[in-house]
């Protein structure tokens, strides 16, 4: 029956896995190509696609040859602009400068489960000289988004490369786990336009990190995350930059730490005494987001941050925007802020800034506001309370979830596995055949193969991209194949049978104690058990279903829940699950509270002894198991 069921749930795989490529080591599933192979030639297998993801089976070195050969290999699908990568450990040096890439190319280029690392064949630290060379390749983006394990590295990773984007996910610093690049002090010859660091946790951005010689040229940074905060001179002397975007909910603390890393930017610009230049206007843009832009009690910049403000370099060409404003959400320090972003607008004259009239703070409202004496109150106030930003909690729930998920529960486990053989060793003479005892031999024994399943179900778990634990095989085929088989089917099987088990030992000992002849007695345990076991394959079917093999969506679980799919109501299914197992696990705890009722009265009555044991001595044996 079992080998029916995982046949069930092969069949659609297979039905969606078309085979293609050189050596067959490619398929092609709706808007993907997935290849198993760096060196695999997937030209057949274009039907549209736009994607193409190599999900290598082993790590890999990229090095300019293997890339080059790669890109030759798609010259032919012109339509074909993002590149996907997975299991790439090391970098070769300029590995980006291939003749094959197109100056015209909206090349996009993705890694994840990945280590930046540059590849040294001499084992030793290799002599990173900067190149003159004025021949750019063009770029669209490169992202490291998910998984990446970031190292020291030269910038000459990225020389000779005009970038639109370069994109960096999940730098962390926290006291768990410190995860983020640190590039070497050299020279390096290369044009990024747009940098955007996403999802950071307590990140402490200096020049280790951005590296002011790589990203001279860079025009937008985006800031995404926790930034705790800002070397005070990094953006100096930086004349690109256009514009710096914040996160609403983050710009709390990192403004708390000071604005001199804005103080630092067009520094030699001062419009008080003429030194202009329209070309450098710089915008710190807040971004709320859609929801938050509905919430009243939202103060993005409450009357108490007046003083933060009131020095803010207006006068270097420097602008403080808000994305998505709220109307009704107003303060005397958005007027503030508001008034002087328009004198700034109107003294440049500058035909390409669009500030519409009803964003203008109405003159009502100004005249609330008395500025001057909101300035003198400054010189009493230096220090700023920090806001809440639940950091703390975050790293304390990750940190807690490792120990809980990998020290305690497979302590737990481990444990249980000792208690279960022991009981099976004790239990194992063959007079306990037709007695409740054998009850607690074959109960010990599924929950040996429950603990078991538990202690390897650690192959498939992932629960934080930052965590301190991801396994490295949990998207391979079999390792999905076994979450949905033994983690997910098998284990609520023997959950169903543990349940029933207990059950059944009540009534046993309930019927052993009444000695009424009109009861109905288990004689036959080995079919007993067989109904357990049906019982519980029946009930666990819909798991098998719930689940589907995660061939190429690296951003998705493995492996992928139906949720939301047409196919199936996921919501049916689960509550389908969950009603039998609320059923039988309140029959097993009706039953037990029916034993004890009913073997208090006869202790009150007849003081009687069970196979020669104190009936609470029996009880205590028994664990109930979940």
């Amino acid at each position: 029956m079992i080998k029916i069921l995982i046949a069930l749930n092969i069949i659609p795989v297979f039905c969606v896995m078309n085979k293609c490529g050189n050596q067959k080591d490619c398929f092609y599933s709706f808007d993907t190509i997935v290849c198993f192979d760096i060196k695999s030639n997937p030209k057949d297998c274009f039907h549209g696609q736009s994607f193409i993801f190599f999900k290598l089976k082993k790590y890999t070195i990229l090095t300019k040859k293997s890339l080059s050969q790669l890109l030759d290999n798609l010259l032919s699908l012109n339509q074909i602009d993002t590149l996907i990568f997975s299991n790439i450990y090391r970098f070769e040096k300029n590995f980006l400068f291939s003749p094959k890439i197109k100056p015209d190319s909206k090349l996009r280029m993705t890694f994840v489960d990945s280590s930046l690392a540059l590849y040294n064949s001499k084992k030793a630290l290799p002599d990173f000289c900067s190149t003159n060379s004025n021949n750019f390749i063009s770029i669209e983006e490169i992202s490291f988004i998910q998984r990446i394990k970031y190292t020291k590295i030269s910038p000459t990773l990225f020389e000779n490369i005009e970038l639109n984007t370069l994109k960096f996910n999940q730098f962390v610093n926290t006291f768990y786990l410190k995860n983020f690049i640190n590039f070497f002090n050299e020279k390096v010859n290369s044009k990024i336009k747009n940098l955007i660091l996403m999802e950071n946790e307590n990140l402490a951005l200096d020049s280790n990190i951005f590296h002011r010689d790589l990203f001279y040229f860079t025009e937008a940074i985006e800031l995404n995350g926790n930034i705790k905060s800002i070397q005070r001179n990094l953006f100096e002397n930086m004349t690109n930059l256009k514009s710096i975007t914040l996160t609403y909910y983050y710009k709390f603390n990192l403004f708390y730490h000071g604005i001199e890393w804005i103080k630092s930017i067009n520094k030699d610009l001062d419009i008080e005494q003429n030194r202009i230049n329209q070309s450098r206007l710089v915008k710190i843009q807040i971004f709320t987001f859609s929801d938050s832009r509905n919430d009243p009690k939202l103060k993005l910049f409450p009357d108490e941050d007046f003083c933060l403000y009131s020095d803010f370099p207006f006068n270097q060409m420097t602008m403080l925007n808000i994305q998505n404003r709220l109307k009704s959400n107003e303060s005397c320090t958005l007027n503030y802020i508001t008034l002087n972003n328009a004198k700034l607008e109107i003294f440049l004259k500058d035909p390409s800034a669009s500030y519409h009239n009803n964003c203008l703070p109405k003159e009502e409202q100004i005249s609330k506001c008395n500025f001057d004496k909101m300035r003198k109150n400054c010189d009493f106030k230096k220090t700023y309370k920090s806001n809440y930003h639940f950091q703390n909690l975050s790293d304390f729930l990750i940190f807690g979830d490792f120990i809980f998920m990998f020290v305690l529960n497979s302590l737990l486990c481990f444990i249980g596995v000792i208690k279960s053989l022991s009981m099976i060793v004790i239990f194992k003479n063959n007079q306990t055949k037709n007695s409740k005892f054998y009850f607690i031999k074959k109960y010990s024994t599924i929950s040996l193969v429950y603990y078991v399943i538990n202690l390897t179900s650690l192959i498939n778990q992932c629960p934080f991209d930052i965590g301190l634990f991801c396994s490295k095989i949990r998207n391979s085929i079999l390792a999905q194949y076994f979450y949905i088989i033994f983690t997910s089917y098998i284990t609520f099987v023997l959950q169903v049978c543990l349940n029933i088990v207990f059950v059944g030992y009540n009534y046993f000992r309930y019927v052993s104690i009444d000695k009424s002849k009109n009861r109905f007695k288990i004689t036959n345990f080995n079919f007993f058990f067989g109904v357990c076991l049906v019982l519980g394959l029946f009930l666990a079917i819909p798991k098998l279903f719930y689940y589907e093999i995660n061939y190429y969506e690296f951003n998705s679980d493995y492996p992928k829940s139906l949720e939301g799919s047409n196919l199936i109501d996921p919501f049916s299914i689960n509550s389908l699950i969950e009603y039998s197992h609320i059923l039988i696990v309140s029959l097993n705890f009706i039953s037990e509270r029916i034993l004890i009722v009913h073997q208090e009265y006869m202790l009150m009555h007849t003081f009687t002894f069970v196979d020669g044991l104190p009936n609470h001595h029996i009880q205590k044996t028994f664990q109930h198991t979940t």
